[in-house]
């Protein structure tokens, strides 16, 4: 490993402690399943950071874009279907949780036609430090002066600079940072203005315990590697004695929040006396000089009953009180609702035997009381609810600034940068988030057309310039569909007393109000509590998250999808149909909005559907193509709405594959979109379609012919379907078991006649372009013409509907040999099992048949 600069003295008794941690690390967490991916992901993540460096340099130097394969290859992203179906770098250590762009643009640090110069400055950054260790310091100087790269601190870089080159760079993130500070006793942060200096600690600290850390090793892995494993565990075990002032420091001095007993009963009585006090009615008796092992001692003794897990918690918070010192910060507080007072500790720990109860105490001095109570921001009410917690700096801050604000006055959020998340609900019936384009703004009113002040007024008065609003849009849509940004406060605006706000982002995959209800952190936020009564509601940061990830992980490999432009040349060269019905056909599809294409097996009925929709897309987007066989069993709840058992047992509204297309297409009402239906007639149509086989005519398409179905819960609870759905069937005329088609189904849909092509050049251009033989192509049209021929003059038991179909004889397979062998295989395996039921009472003329195909 390099040497260092900096010298790092860590004591025996550091070490020896790590020597203990370490060897407990290594059996409970990094050779057992939990430790899994700390063994695996870093080798893979280093191969593929290679891999990706190595591309992006050979890009960079011959002067191409390197935009995306830096933001995707080289900064970490968190190991999730999502990001695994988008082929980014994956990382053990992830800074990235979703897609970066939505993130970044969407709290305004980064600008849409930025991304190029940051992922140019990123990869300055990795290429310089790599070729040259040294220049670490003056890189993250340049690096932090960037305008552009606002927010990626040392956990989005270091990273890559380690996998890379581990001799000379660690990662650096929360976990790694407060080890580090434990151990060398130290105040670093996590910021990239840090990073040269805690990464040198950091090497030297490796180096010192290297030893102890290879001697324990099985993996193979690199140290640094091992380092940042250990950080992990050493977190999320609570490992590590405590060091008051090294993490929560504010000038020197700790920070705390301290409960005055449950639900601040003992506020008036603490206030009075000036002092902060904890319970622990057990151990009544004096707790001075007691070191930190000795009173977990006795902590054990009194406490026999407490789980390992709540006696590491319980005594933490003991330890954390009395070891309080004169000068620390601390906010009392009631619960997770409200904030009392600010203070200053004046004395050190102090036994009060007098007192009934809560007899474990400190001097204080109360700086700022607030006789109403301050309501708990959201955005840092998780810090709240036990005996005592630690602060950091910054968040205590937030709250000397909530107390400053004169008594009475509105308390606005503690910092602006902190994003609120809303839920706004759209009526579709008046507006809707579907209609709104990306990038447009709109004024939501707090005034009612009525002139009353809308539900839950209140959270109109807190909604502030860069927070983020779930759009949801209500019956009969029930879908979190956008996401947008507030502009402007409340204020009086031209349409009245409201916010203005812009669309940011719609979601191609969207969330149901079923899926949302199912999820238990979800159900119980404001919006679903109140059953959507409202237009306004507020989101904790950990229900916002939870939607973001459900709709992340709905995006799957899907809106990868390649596209690429089509047109009706592209499809003539694949299909034998000429010109001209094709052309009709699409007309007709256009106008009618529904079609069956019907012929015998074989004709490429299935295959001419996606083409038709190819070509009015004028694009392959197989997003907006959904296809689906209709079967005897098939039925309304399948296809449209239905209950179904749920892992509890019980039984919930699920959508059907047509509903959920319908809502599709909806969301993206200049998207033409096509559903196309194998064996249309195989399924009891009336039965399957119900309500909804009105809606598909073509004059009957939009909101204002919505109507309800047979699982709404309300009359105004309705379901359409848009104009830009086109359905396409398709019919087997040789089918014996299927019944005539009805008239409603004849009326809706318009029929396309399809017939074998074995008589079009482009049937024999095709085959031969394949390495058909030329004879074996002459046979084919030929000898299967002829039975064509045969089986349409028998009207009294086939006709023109049975004929066999070209598809039999299209190659599949380039790499195969098509000869007179592959066209017997043909004959024996497809044609004479479908001649045997055709004539399935006359088995002489069947043989008659197949000697003459193979002859």
């Amino acid at each position: 490993m390099a040497p260092q600069k900096k010298s790092v003295n860590l004591s025996q008794e550091t070490k020896e402690e790590f020597k203990d941690l370490y060897g407990e690390f290594v059996s409970s967490y990094l050779l057992s399943p939990k430790g899994e991916p700390h063994r695996t992901l870093p080798v893979k993540s280093r191969q593929e950071a290679t891999e990706n460096y190595k591309k992006i340099k050979e890009l960079h130097q011959n002067g191409k874009d390197i935009t995306d394969l830096v933001i995707t290859g080289l900064l970490p992203h968190q190991n999730t279907p999502y990001n695994r179906s988008k082929g980014v770098w994956i990382h053990v250590a992830p800074a990235i949780r979703r897609d970066i762009h939505q993130w970044f643009e969407n709290i305004g640090w980064v600008d849409k036609k930025d991304w190029p110069e940051i992922a140019n400055a990123i990869f300055r950054f990795v290429s310089h430090c790599v070729d040259d260790p040294k220049s670490l310091e003056l890189e993250c100087k340049a690096f932090i002066e960037n305008p552009k790269t606002k927010g990626m601190q040392s956990g989005f870089l270091s990273p890559v600079l380690n996998a890379l080159d581990p001799d000379h760079f660690i990662v650096i993130n929360k976990k790694p940072k407060e080890l580090i500070n434990y151990l060398a006793d130290k105040d670093f942060t996590a910021k990239l203005e840090d990073y040269p200096e805690i990464n040198e600690v950091g090497l030297r600290i490796i180096d010192d315990l290297k030893d102890t850390i290879l001697e324990a090793d099985t993996t193979g892995l690199h140290p640094t590697v091992l380092f940042d494993a250990f950080s992990h565990w050493f977190k999320i075990s609570k490992k590590g004695k405590s060091k008051p002032g090294s993490k929560n420091s504010k000038n020197g001095k700790s920070c705390w929040q301290i409960a005055p007993g449950d639900q601040a009963r003992l506020w008036d009585d603490l206030r009075k006396n000036s002092i902060a006090a904890v319970g622990y009615s057990k151990l009544d008796f004096d707790l001075s000089g007691q070191s930190e092992d000795e009173l977990l001692k006795l902590y054990r003794q009194h406490f026999k009953n407490e789980t390992e897990m709540s006696i590491k918690i319980n005594f933490r918070m003991l330890w954390n009180f009395v070891s309080l010192k004169p000068g620390d910060r601390f906010v009392s507080n009631k619960g997770k609702q409200s904030l009392l007072g600010i203070g200053t500790v004046t004395g050190a720990y102090k036994y009060r035997p007098e007192r009934s109860e809560y007899k474990h105490t400190v001097d204080v001095k109360y700086d700022m009381v607030s006789k109403e109570g301050i309501k708990i921001p959201d955005a840092i009410k998780g810090k709240f609810g036990k005996t005592i917690v630690p602060l950091d700096e910054k968040i205590f801050s937030e709250i000397e600034n909530l107390f400053s604000i004169s008594e009475g006055g509105t308390i606005p959020t503690p910092d602006d940068k902190v994003t609120n998340y809303w839920w706004l609900t759209a009526n579709p019936k008046i507006w809707s988030f579907d209609k709104l384009p990306v990038n447009d703004k709109q004024i939501y009113t707090s005034i009612n057309k009525k002139g009353n002040k809308r539900r839950i007024y209140k959270n109109f008065t807190k909604v502030k310039p860069g927070d983020l609003i779930v759009g949801y849009v209500a019956s009969p849509i029930r879908e979190v569909v956008g996401l947008c940004r507030v502009t402007s406060e409340l204020n009086e605006t031209v349409e009245g007393e409201g916010f203005e706000f812009e669309k940011v982002e719609d979601f191609d995959e969207t969330l149901t109000l079923e899926q949302i209800m199912s999820v238990p952190v979800l159900k119980e936020s404001e919006p679903i509590k109140n059953n959507n009564q409202g237009s306004l509601f507020i989101l904790s940061g950990e229900e916002y998250e939870t939607l973001r990830a459900l709709i992340d992980e709905k995006v799957t490999v899907s809106k990868k999808a390649e596209i690429k432009p089509y047109s009706v040349s592209d499809a003539l060269k694949t299909l034998f149909i000429d010109e001209i019905k094709f052309n009709e056909t699409i007309e007709i599809l256009k106008h009618k909005k529904n079609i069956i294409l019907q012929g015998p097996p074989g004709v490429g009925k299935t295959f001419l559907a996606k083409h038709l929709a190819y070509s009015i897309m004028k694009e392959v987007d197989n997003r907006r193509v959904a296809m689906i066989q209709f079967h005897q069993s098939f039925s309304y709840e399948d296809f449209i709405q239905g209950y179904r058992p749920n892992e509890q047992g019980r039984f919930d509204l699920k959508n059907g594959l047509f509903y959920e297309f319908c809502r599709k297409a909806q969301r993206k009402l200049d998207s033409e979109h096509f559903l196309i239906i194998d064996e249309i007639n195989r399924g009891n149509l009336s039965k399957i379609f119900g309500e909804v086989l009105m809606l598909i005519e073509n004059d009957k398409r939009g909101p204002e012919f919505a109507i309800p179905l047979t699982y709404s819960s309300t009359i105004d609870d309705t379901f359409f379907i848009p104009a830009n759905l086109h359905i396409i069937g398709t019919m087997n005329t040789a089918d014996r078991s299927l019944a005539m088609v009805d008239y409603a189904l004849r009326r809706r849909f318009s029929f396309i006649e399809l017939e074998p092509m074995f008589q079009s050049p482009k049937f024999f251009t095709h085959l031969k372009n394949n390495q058909v033989q030329e004879s074996t192509i002459e046979k084919i049209i030929k000898k299967i013409s002829d039975l064509n021929e045969k089986i349409s003059s028998d009207t009294k038991n086939l006709g023109k509907g049975y004929k066999i179909g070209h598809s039999y004889f299209c190659p599949s397979d380039s790499e195969q040999t098509y000869d007179e062998s592959w066209y017997r295989t043909i004959i024996k395996s497809e044609i004479e099992p479908l001649l045997q039921e055709f004539w399935f009472d006359n088995p002489e003329r069947v043989d008659e048949y197949i000697k003459y195909l193979l002859a």
